[in-house]
């Protein structure tokens, strides 16, 4: 209980700085501290007292505004990452929406807890949301640009071509043939090998890319529970909650780059 109010705490020490900081530099009060040093140069050097207490009520007024310091405080410590879901088409923005709409979802529960303190955890435990999300639009990025190659090739063509190539090894005679079909077999079949492996890629990234929305349902179950939960069994359900994001955004990331040093060069 201590160590979550220690966390509470120093959350709210950084929010504050973030928000006074952000205030002391809004151009509002940049302007009010021209004026008065111009005033003060030209006019009469006592407006300065006066300025700077135009410029405190200034950086009181916006460190009271909650909508200023809701947003200077996502801004800098909770920044959303872009994702510009214009550049999928199909099945795969439908996925991206999905998960941006799970992603908007997780985040009014925990915005929604009525406790400070569990909020606070659950904020810490579900900093991982972003990047999951992230990591779903880069591979749905990676796996449309893979159907969209493998639809301009034909696969059964390719192995058919293969397959005739092998019996006019096997027929020929002459050496000179036989080895013009051995280099075109062998070229051939690099081809083929690689349209595989391209269509494996494709095939485990959809795969990832189910297990990622299903994940996301899981999170926001567990986050519903969480905030109905016994504030003394918590940290507990918090760690796992956090521990199973970051397991899930260490699958996606390995299996999207797994296969950029395989795919490199295959589809040019």
């Amino acid at each position: 209980m201590q160590d979550l109010d220690q966390q509470e705490k120093a959350r709210r020490s950084r929010e504050f700085r973030v928000m006074l900081t952000s205030a002391l530099l809004r151009p509002t009060g940049g302007l009010i501290l021209a004026v008065t040093v111009l005033i003060a140069a030209f006019v009469n050097v006592w407006f300065i007292p006066v300025g700077l207490a135009f410029y405190a009520l200034t950086v009181y007024f916006s460190v009271s505004d909650p909508k200023f310091s809701r947003n200077a405080v996502n801004d800098a410590l909770y920044p959303e990452k872009e994702v510009d879901i214009g550049r999928l088409r199909g099945s795969f923005r439908a996925i991206m929406q999905q998960a941006l709409d799970q992603k908007a979802r997780i985040k009014q529960a925990v915005g929604s807890t009525g406790s400070d303190t569990i909020r606070a955890s659950l904020t810490q435990a579900t900093s991982g949301v972003d990047d999951l999300t992230d990591m779903v639009y880069q591979i749905c990025y990676k796996a449309q640009a893979l159907e969209q190659y493998l639809s301009t090739v034909n696969l059964g063509q390719v192995q058919s071509e293969v397959s005739t190539i092998q019996a006019q090894v096997a027929r020929t005679s002459d050496d000179y043939q036989k080895q013009q079909y051995t280099a075109a077999l062998s070229s051939k079949q690099e081809q083929l090998t690689n349209l595989q492996q391209v269509n494996e890629a494709l095939q485990r990234w959809q795969a990832q890319l189910t297990n990622a929305l299903s994940g996301l349902d899981t999170i926001y179950s567990q986050v519903l529970r969480i905030k109905s939960a016994d504030v003394m069994n918590m940290t507990t359900a918090t760690d796992e909650l956090s521990q199973g994001l970051n397991t899930q955004v260490t699958q996606l990331r390995n299996i999207a780059n797994a296969y950029d040093a395989v795919l490199s060069g295959k589809m040019l």
